[in-house]
């Protein structure tokens, strides 16, 4: 269980641009439905890791969901996927409420609840704390970056190999 800590990698060679390219496809109808835009930067020449695809692919989707949910109608979602010498970067940033300052060193604690600015969106509290100990069990991490627009930036570091369960 995720919870537990005992979550199992099964890694494999994959391609990560095209795992990001048919999740952002999947959002399309509810992006499209909403007034929403996904708006997708490639700058990785390369996106060929190995990993486990189904647990980046978790990830992938948490952080796109919830840029999708918080983003204002008419608003846009920007994820980004650029080379780093032994990672991949990708970043998913939206145009929503944003996160009070005093709450962003909480969210990556399971259940808990960010207060954000002007907004009534339901949740588990669990979605952030799984995608951090995926991405810790990969030799990756997630933080949440200052955001130059209003709004959430978030910025993951995915290894080009994973070194199974190796924490940071």
């Amino acid at each position: 269980a995720i919870e537990s800590g005992r979550i199992k990698l099964d890694c494999e060679d994959y391609d990560l641009c095209g795992l990001i390219r048919d999740v952002i496809e999947e959002f399309l109808l509810i992006t499209k439905k909403e007034n929403k835009e996904i708006v997708y930067h490639s700058l990785a020449e390369n996106c060929r890791v190995y990993g486990d695809p189904a647990r980046i692919r978790q990830v992938v989707v948490n952080l796109i969901s919830n840029a999708v949910k918080y983003t204002n109608d008419n608003g846009v979602v920007e994820v980004t996927l650029k080379n780093q010498e032994n990672d991949v970067v990708f970043i998913v940033a939206d145009n929503g409420p944003g996160i009070e300052p005093e709450e962003q060193e909480k969210i990556f604690e399971p259940y808990h609840r960010a207060k954000l600015k002007k907004t009534k969106k339901e949740g588990t509290g669990l979605g952030l704390p799984i995608v951090k100990e995926i991405l810790e069990l990969h030799g990756g991490k997630i933080t949440l970056e200052e955001s130059t627009m209003q709004g959430s930036v978030f910025l993951c570091l995915i290894p080009r190999r994973c070194y199974v369960g190796s924490k940071n």
